[in-house]
């Protein structure tokens, strides 16, 4: 499993070129025969509500993921504009990254972790993707930001 703390890109709209190799290397090195043996637990619907395909990729019928990879966006890949989009969403549609801790509404927060088990470990991973410092601290003074919790070993990535 790879985890991602954003800023796969450094830039909001990167260019064709380095979104192209960016898939290419994710497919080439993280897409294979190998089983994934992490299980996943929580309510992917709540996880990746977001995007259209509403499932971890490694549990997609269509894809064949030896390795997942999950990632929220950063400063420098954060969605923008109208339709609120951004390179991370032209890859978890592909399939190649698992996109979560993206938050459209701009009056609460809700944090879902991503709850996975492999053997006896469990592991509850929240994220949140970046949000400018001031509408995350009125969201925060507001108490508009709301998050489950669970008794896994946490690895919070903000």
């Amino acid at each position: 499993m790879i985890l991602l703390g954003g800023d796969l890109f450094h830039e909001n709209k990167p260019s064709r070129q380095s979104i192209h190799r960016v898939t290419t290397l994710l497919r080439e090195y993280c897409f294979g025969d190998k089983p994934v043996e992490v299980e996943f637990l929580s309510d992917q619907k709540e996880n990746f509500h977001t995007g259209q395909f509403n499932t971890v990729n490694y549990e997609d019928p269509n894809l064949n993921v030896a390795i997942p990879v999950y990632s929220i966006h950063g400063n420098h890949d954060d969605p923008a504009g109208r339709t609120g989009l951004c390179a991370l969403d032209l890859l978890s549609a592909s399939g190649v990254i698992n996109y979560f801790g993206k938050s459209n509404s701009l009056e609460e927060i809700i944090i879902s972790p991503l709850l996975m088990r492999k053997g006896n470990t469990k592991l509850a991973i929240y994220g949140l993707g970046s949000i400018r410092d001031e509408r995350l601290h009125r969201l925060f003074i507001n108490k508009k930001e709301k998050s489950t919790d669970c008794d896994s070993a946490l690895i919070p990535l903000l």
